[in-house]
Formats: structure tokens, C-alpha cells, sequence
């Protein structure tokens, strides 16, 4: 290519880039466009105050109409009938590693199908070592008070630095096995290449099923893709991700 065609396509980019630059601003400085018909009108109201670091909410899918916040120091409040009730519904601040600085914390909860028949739910938190934990907990006789003292740890996860910890537990519409999503292990660029190591859980959703009735504390259903692929960690969904802080199913078509 010659230098008079190179210049030549510069300045055609430049002036490209230049007009689309213009046409860009003329829309952000153009008055706002109306609401389309039937879309929803969004308003903010406060519902409670005196939490500390809530960083999750949701409901036990059993019908009581209370919300569960998780909060990042380990404990769970229950709003319920227009109140944040005084004692919390889980309190495990002993457990958990939550510095006001890093990303730490208690992270989220999971209630399973069939939540008032069973009296159990899971938690994702990072331990005092680091360590990513899913465990189980039970109630008391209060519905509003969880047991926690008693803990069955689930699965626990190696976690070599303070960030990138994952953090959310969902348990599938269809199936009911348990989702959750971790993180590549923090520190910058993920070094180690965990993500996108086979045999390696950090970096990965991984999908179990916590309800199994065998004497173990989770089995790996037999419909995960790399069951039979060697090399592979069988509790992988997917894999390759670096922070999945949150994920969700659609309502309505109950995509991940």
C-alpha cells in the first residue's frame, strides 16, 4: 500500500468516526423521547432501614410473603408484614469472612423446592481461610429462626485471593438441582488460567443436586455435559467465566 492510500484511509476513517461522533451527540442533547405505551412506570420506596451491607433478597417460595436479606457480614433478616423483624433469621458472623474492603462475605441464599415440607436451605459464603462454602442449614421451632449452630458443609472450594468470589445460589425451575456460580479466583488477569482449567471448580457454574437421597452431601447429575469427558470436574455447567456475581432464571421460559 502506498502512503498516499494509507493517508487517503485515515482520513476516510477519520471523517467516519468524526460524523458518527457528531450524529451522537445531536441524539444525547435531543429532548427525551416519551415513554413507549405500556411500559411500566418505575418508583423507589422504601421499605426498611437499619441493615448492614445487604448485598441479596429474596423469598423462600413457600407462600408466607416474607423477604429474606442476606447481609454481607453473615447474617439474614427477614422483612415480614411491613417490618424488619429485631432478631435476624440466620446469624453466622462467626463463619464468615467479611472485611469492609474486599468482596468477601456471605453472599446468598437458596431455598429448594418443596422449602415447608423440607425445613432446610443452603448458603454460599467465604470462610475465614478464604474458602468458598456452600453449606446447609435447618431450622428452630420458630419458622422466623433458623438453627445456626448446626452446619452441614456441602462443598467447599480453595480461594487464593480477597476478590472474584462468585456468590449466587439458585436451584433450577425444572429440575431442581442446585446452580452456583463461582469466581476465577481473584488477583488480575486470572494467572493460574483457573477458568479455563477442567479440573478446576473456580471460574465455572456448576450444577449439583443437594437434595439426593443417598447418604452424601450432594451427588452430580447424570445429565451434566462433561460427565463422561476426561479431565473434567463432572459438577461443571459451564465454565470459562471470571466474576459471576449474580445470575437468574427467566420466568417465563425458565432460561439460565
Amino acid at each position: 500500500m502506498t502512503a498516499r492510500r494509507l493517508l487517503l484511509g485515515m482520513c476516510f476513517s477519520v471523517a467516519i468516526a468524526s460524523a458518527w461522533l457528531v450524529q451522537f451527540a445531536l441524539q444525547a442533547n435531543a429532548a427525551p423521547a416519551s415513554t413507549p405505551p405500556g411500559w411500566p412506570k418505575i418508583t423507589l420506596t422504601t421499605l426498611s432501614g437499619g441493615l448492614d451491607k445487604p448485598d441479596y433478597v429474596t423469598h423462600a417460595g413457600d407462600g408466607s410473603g416474607r423477604i429474606f436479606i442476606v447481609e454481607r457480614a453473615g447474617s439474614i433478616r427477614i422483612y415480614k408484614n411491613g417490618a424488619l423483624l429485631p432478631t435476624p433469621f440466620l446469624s453466622i458472623t462467626n463463619r464468615v469472612e467479611s472485611l469492609s474492603f474486599e468482596e468477601r462475605g456471605l453472599l446468598s441464599v437458596a431455598f429448594p423446592p418443596s422449602y415447608t415440607v423440607k425445613g432446610h436451605f443452603y448458603v454460599y459464603y467465604t470462610g475465614h481461610n478464604g474458602d468458598l462454602v456452600i453449606a446447609k442449614y435447618g431450622l428452630t421451632g420458630d419458622p422466623d429462626v433458623a438453627d445456626s449452630v448446626h452446619e452441614t458443609i456441602v462443598l467447599t472450594i480453595g480461594h487464593p485471593n480477597l476478590n472474584h468470589n462468585g456468590g449466587q445460589l439458585q436451584f433450577g425451575p425444572d429440575d431442581g438441582y442446585l446452580y452456583l456460580a463461582t469466581g476465577d479466583g481473584g488477583g488480575g488477569g486470572d494467572v493460574p488460567n483457573n477458568a479455563q482449567t477442567h479440573n478446576v471448580l473456580l471460574g465455572k457454574m456448576l450444577r449439583i443436586d443437594v437434595e439426593t437421597e443417598k447418604p452424601v452431601t450432594y451427588t452430580v447429575p447424570a445429565s451434566n455435559p462433561y460427565t463422561a469427558t476426561l479431565g473434567y470436574r463432572p459438577e461443571i455447567w459451564a465454565l470459562g467465566l471470571r466474576n459471576p456475581w449474580r445470575f437468574s432464571f427467566d420466568r417465563l421460559t425458565h432460561d439460565l
